[in-house]
């Protein structure tokens, strides 16, 4: 009989880590990129895929027919990008933004639309420097950011990373597949066990948990 395949962790990168990273960027838009990707789960092409319409930064967005509350942005599947980002879910979802990602979104948004070309598109990602400027950002320039800013750091860095090291740390935090499963977008709640792992303290606590309500010295 074939033995069961046992899953491998998906490899992360440590919050000092993406520090670091977030320290090696040269612009705010790269700095953005970076903890995007760390603050909400994105895959790349969901990333590149987000327009300036998908970003709801008020407490209540329903004068735009939204009725999710609080700061958030949409996820939406597009075929017609023309990056050729096409989110892999189809069906849409809305991710909470929090108070830094606001900020680091409206910085960066000063620094986009103070060039001309780019403040008449409504793609959020875009060239500023090179041309063709305000050419909706490819996906595969998201992955060469990654390369470059890894060789700065010294140690391995991919976007997906910071979509493992996402899902791990919320995972860790509400042991709630479900919730990682939304947030993620994926399509069965089975794809999030692998981020389901406990740590030693939480094993400890849950069998000295168990022992107690037996009456167990």
């Amino acid at each position: 009989a074939r033995r069961p395949h046992a899953e491998k962790p998906p490899m992360t990168l440590t919050r000092v880590q993406v520090g670091e990273l977030v320290d090696a960027c040269g612009n705010l838009r790269d700095r953005f990129i970076v903890e995007l990707l760390y603050g909400s789960g994105l895959r790349v092409a969901e990333l590149c895929g987000l327009r300036l319409s998908d970003w709801h930064l008020v407490p209540s967005a329903v004068h735009l027919g939204c009725k999710v509350e609080g700061a958030h942005l949409h996820v939406i599947r597009r075929v017609d990008n023309e990056n050729g980002a096409l989110a892999k879910s189809i069906y849409p979802r809305a991710l909470p933004v929090t108070k830094g990602l606001v900020w680091l979104h409206d910085a960066y948004r000063a620094e986009r639309d103070s060039v001309v070309e780019a403040a008449e598109s409504d793609y959020l990602l875009v060239n500023l420097w090179r041309p063709p400027r305000a050419r909706a950002l490819r996906p595969d320039s998201v992955e060469q950011l990654f390369v470059r800013l890894a060789a700065k750091v010294g140690f391995r860095a991919r976007p997906h990373m910071m979509r493992h090291s996402f899902a791990s740390e919320i995972a860790l935090a509400t042991k709630d597949p479900a919730l990682v499963k939304e947030l993620l977008g994926h399509h069965s709640v089975v794809s999030s066990d692998v981020y389901m792992h406990s740590r030693w303290s939480d094993l400890r606590a849950a069998v000295d948990g168990h022992a107690n309500a037996g009456g167990q010295a």
